[in-house]
């Protein structure tokens, strides 16, 4: 298990946060971190200024199966940047899912439109040898009727 953050709160207690990877500090307490924190920060005021309208899905097509692969996969890096946490790993974990049960329903779906195509050759070539076999019988009939001479006019 984690170790605790040796950071001090503002009013001089421990920090109640884990220390991450190699540090001995958090997110927030980690010196290095702090051009993140800032960008954190940064990124933090910009979304909270977002419109409640606007949403995140917008230059993404989730409609097609390109585009929310690749809103997914957009989805996917966003999140691993994340400090690591156990809210990040929760949602990483509910992305996977997300995307395994999309990867399923899709083969699904292929498998289906697969068959489709596979029953439509399969009455497609019915019906050619059907055709085919009325062809021939219609050739025997012509063959043994008795020919009549044209007459001239």
């Amino acid at each position: 298990m984690a170790e605790r953050c040796k950071g001090k709160t503002k009013n001089a207690k421990p920090c109640g946060g884990y220390a991450q990877g190699d540090s001995i500090y958090c997110f927030t307490h980690d010196p290095k971190l702090s051009s993140a924190r800032r960008r954190a920060r940064q990124l933090g005021g910009y979304i909270s200024r977002q419109s409640k309208d606007q949403t995140s899905l917008s230059g993404y097509n989730v409609r097609t199966l390109k585009g929310l692969l690749d809103f997914m996969s957009t989805l996917i890096e966003e999140t691993s940047r994340m400090p690591q946490s156990l809210k990040r790993d929760q949602t990483l974990n509910q992305i996977a899912k997300n995307l395994s049960g999309l990867i399923v329903q899709y083969n699904q779906e292929l498998a289906e439109k697969e068959l489709k195509r596979n029953l439509q050759d399969i009455d497609d070539r019915f019906a050619l040898q059907e055709m085919h076999q009325r062809v021939s019988e219609i050739k025997i009939q012509m063959n043994d009727a008795p020919s009549s001479p044209l007459k001239p006019a």
